[in-house]
């Protein structure tokens, strides 16, 4: 009976090992098919997996410890040392009970790829820190969180921890629940989460810098980038400091790209400071709401909010401050319903508000912001085209409002706020615009608010309010300021005027100067025209618009700010006269959509063109216009435009362009001609580039006398397309090439006397004719008198060089140096015509040897210059 139990027992134990040898085998050969932490999860939860483990655990480079699976780590065990990495695995929870604390030795990292759920209670928090000072763990890192039951991604919950002493959280293509934790003395953003959405609520945020996050360093409380959807909301973010990185953010870093939205609401973010931008918050478009932003600073811009493209509202700011805009920098966005009270930043950046680009900005309350140290600076600083409206902007020291825009640019949109005050001389001085600075733009306030703006953040009571503001006062001979009714200046003894500030004439006023008058202006100042100037003097009774002292001031500006054609017609055909007038020493007069008559007057000595015509109708007749010198086109007159522009019987001397047009730059922009150039005397000029005389386009130019002019390119006496030249002499010029002239297509040339002009170089003396392509089609050379022009060159083309298709016949061609006719033409196009000519001789022989063509070069076309005239009395030239 004996032997036969224990041959039973012997028998059990054989089939006990054999199932044993074949389950493990089974398994060892399942492990080694395993391929990723995902299928490894799913195996390793049997005891015979453990087992195995137990025997052969796992080894992934760079962690010592692998949780492969799902565990608890309870208080029981409290505390738990980490003193190297730890992974878990995906598909794998770790679950850490309340009240557990763990010790992050230095350098260890708790990286997580399957999920974390760490929920501690208010009076038992789990605790994550460091063994001691200085001591810094690294991470605790949630990346691609899988979880085994969904197979997708799961939620990684830390609710009531404190996190210090180490790196914080960084939560990487996960959901993530962030609750009521205390996050402290870390050295890089305690929570900070990529391309994750989820909830970030309740935390107190503190103590933090981002001292080891050099290449980043943006969020130093936290740090979203994210194309998902987060929250964060009612958290107590304080006393934490961004340092190093691109962008900032002392206190909150959000930036959304994509489909992802980032609201960051009825947070207390307060004493963050950045070295960049953003000492609050730094956002990308994200929704910044409900939260108080206080005592932040920034040393770059943005001492609360530094915004692009963010919606901002309902929000408290106070007291923060940046090198620019201590309340908020804004690009772009838009900005409603806030408070901004005492913030501040130096003078021209905006102590309460920068705002850069376009949007709006309204129903928002500004009160005492600006530079505190010196008690001056403005409220808000405008750089572009937003609309400001419905706002109380209450500036107890220094400007309200100033702005950067261009002195052309759109008026910027600023009415209906409450400024204060209802007194219109106080609120012109709180506003500082093109009339206190010539190069930037206007403000439109006129239409205001008479008592604060409702619906607007409410003004504190006990707040002071007054404003303190400087108003400018003067004498009787000085002037500045908006002209809104007809005015009449000069005569009697009353004919020197001091212009101390900008003078702006509004839409449908007149200021009418009398002869004999005298307008002394302070360097940079101006005088602006929406309305009409009639300024006629009298021969011997000029009206004078100089600098005081012969400084140099701005300019006389014609404009046009008028909306629709009708308009627009009704203001062209009141154009403004200006008759025996003396313009010196400024910038010269500018016409831009709106146009003025001038005659017999002086434009002389002005650091710009003399005369610039934007798109305006106009005419210039009996003028002098010399010694003005522009940095770019045009030196004396400046045109450009589809409307029709006169310019008859004047003397344009001695003016200088940087570029190309001396002269005159006349650019007609459509295809009708826009430019008429008639009778003028246009001498002396200079230019760097084309057109030493003239550069014209689509215009015409007749009757002129077109002399000693100079361009450091080509064109000396005038460079042309698209033009009629008729009837005029063009002597003495000089130029690279077409010392007389240098043509593009579609130019008419008759007429002219083309005589006594160089070249530096070889082609055209007297003209170098561009028509390329083959059509003929306005393209005329004929009954021009071409003589004794000159190439620098030996062997050069005195005369003309031509290349391309035109009606050339019945010129006089005599006497040049070198080549009288160069043609440029190849020899596969057609013989080039040049009938009816007359060469100085009849001998065909020497014709031939005027004459540089296919008979010469082989690659060129031939030129047929017979029948020839013998004898220059047998061209008409009438």
């Amino acid at each position: 009976m004996e032997k036969k139990n224990l041959f039973r027992r012997m028998f059990f134990w054989v089939v006990f090992f054999q199932l044993f040898f074949i389950c493990a085998c089974s398994l060892g050969t399942k492990m080694k098919s395993v391929k990723t932490y995902k299928e490894l999860a799913a195996v390793s939860q049997s005891p015979l997996a453990r087992l195995y483990l137990l025997f052969k655990p796992l080894d992934i480079p760079g962690f010592k410890t692998i949780i492969y699976k799902n565990t608890k780590w309870k208080k029981s065990d409290s505390p738990i040392i980490l003193d190297s990495n730890v992974m878990v695995i995906p598909g794998v929870t770790l679950t850490i009970e309340p009240g557990v604390e763990i010790i992050m030795h230095q350098g260890a990292r708790l990286r997580c790829q399957g999920i974390l759920t760490a929920k501690g209670e208010p009076d038992a928090p789990i605790i994550f820190r460091s063994p001691g000072e200085n001591q810094y763990w690294d991470l605790i890192e949630c990346v691609n969180a899988t979880d085994a039951k969904t197979e997708g991604f799961g939620t990684i919950t830390i609710e009531h921890c404190v996190i210090e002493g180490g790196r914080g959280v960084v939560v990487n293509s996960c959901n993530a629940k962030i609750n009521s934790n205390v996050f402290k003395n870390n050295v890089s953003s305690p929570i900070r989460m990529e391309y994750s959405g989820g909830e970030i609520t309740g935390n107190q945020i503190f103590g933090n810098t981002t001292e080891m996050e050099s290449e980043s360093g943006n969020g130093s409380g936290i740090m979203i980038y994210t194309d998902k959807k987060v929250v964060v909301i009612n958290n107590d973010v304080f006393e934490n400091i961004s340092m190093g990185g691109r962008d900032g953010g002392g206190g909150i870093y959000g930036f959304a790209y994509d489909t992802g939205e980032i609201t960051i609401a009825k947070n207390r973010i307060r004493k963050n400071k950045s070295d960049r931008n953003g000492g609050g918050i730094v956002g990308y478009k994200c929704l910044i709401t409900e939260n108080i932003i206080e005592n932040n600073y920034a040393e770059q811009a943005g001492g609360g909010i530094f915004s692009v493209q963010c919606v901002i509202e309902n929000n408290r700011i106070i007291e923060n401050v940046a090198l620019k805009g201590g309340g908020i920098y804004s690009d772009n966005c838009t900005i409603t319903k806030n408070y901004f009270f005492k913030n501040n930043s130096p003078e021209n950046t905006g102590g309460g508000l920068f705002y850069y680009g376009n949007g709006n900005v309204s129903l928002n309350t500004f009160l005492q912001n600006g530079e505190w140290k010196r008690f001056t600076g403005e409220t808000i600083m405008i750089s572009g085209g937003p609309t400001l409206t419905l706002n109380n902007i209450i500036a107890t020291f220094g400007h309200a409002l100033r702005i950067q825009s261009h002195s052309l640019s759109p008026d910027m949109n600023a009415n209906d706020n409450y400024w204060g005050t209802i007194n219109e001389t106080e609120i012109e001085a709180l506003v500082y615009d093109w009339l206190d600075d010539s190069k930037i733009g206007i403000v439109n306030w006129k239409h205001y608010q008479k008592s604060p703006v409702k619906g607007a953040y409410t003004l504190p009571e006990n707040e002071f309010q007054d404003i303190n503001v400087d108003i400018k006062t003067g004498e009787k001979h000085q002037l500045w300021g908006t002209i809104e009714k007809d005015l009449t200046i000069g005569g009697n003894k009353n004919t020197l005027f001091e212009i101390t500030d900008n003078i702006l004439v509004q839409d449908g006023v007149t200021l009418t100067i009398l002869p004999g008058t005298t307008l002394n202006f302070l360097d940079d100042k101006s005088l602006r025209i929406r309305g009409r100037l009639i300024s006629e003097g009298l021969k011997k009774k000029k009206i004078c618009f100089t600098g005081k002292n012969g400084g140099s001031w701005e300019s006389i500006i014609f404009e046009n700010r008028s909306i629709g054609e009708e308009k627009n017609i009704d203001n062209e055909l009141e154009n403004s006269l200006l008759s025996f007038c003396l313009v010196e020493n400024s910038k010269g007069i500018i016409m831009d959509g709106k146009g003025a008559d001038l005659s017999y007057s002086t434009v002389r000595n002005n650091q710009n063109s003399g005369i610039t015509i934007k798109e305006a109708k106009a005419k210039i007749s009996n003028c002098k216009i010399y010694g003005n010198k522009s940095a770019s086109n045009g030196g004396g007159i400046y045109i450009y435009g589809s409307k029709l522009v006169n310019v008859f019987e004047n003397e344009i001397k001695d003016n200088v362009a940087e570029e190309d047009g001396g002269g005159v730059f006349a650019y007609g922009n459509r295809s009708n001609t826009a430019v008429n150039l008639i009778g003028n005397m246009i001498q002396g000029n200079t230019c760097m580039g084309d057109g030493g005389g003239v550069w014209a386009s689509r215009s015409s130019i007749m009757e002129n006398k077109i002399m000693n002019n100079q361009a450091s390119s080509n064109g000396g006496g005038l460079y042309v397309s698209f033009a009629l030249i008729n009837d005029n002499r063009i002597e003495n010029n000089q130029a690279d090439q077409g010392g007389g002239a240098y043509a593009e297509t579609n130019s008419s040339f008759e007429r002219n006397t083309i005589s006594g002009n160089r070249i530096r170089r070889e082609f055209g003396g007297a003209a170098y004719l561009n028509f390329w392509g083959m059509s003929i089609k306005n393209e005329i050379f004929s009954r021009n008198v071409v003589e004794k022009n000159i190439s620098n060159v030996t062997n050069g083309t005195g005369g003309i060089c031509l290349n391309g298709a035109m009606e050339f016949e019945n010129n006089i061609i005599n006497n040049n140096s070198g080549i009288q006719l160069y043609n440029l033409n190849a020899s596969t196009e057609n013989p080039f015509e040049a009938q009816g000519c007359y060469w100085g001789t009849d001998d065909e022989k020497k014709i031939e040897g005027y004459i540089y063509d296919g008979k010469d070069d082989t690659d060129l076309s031939v030129v047929e210059y017979m029948p020839f005239v013998k004898s220059r009395k047998d061209i008409h030239i009438e």
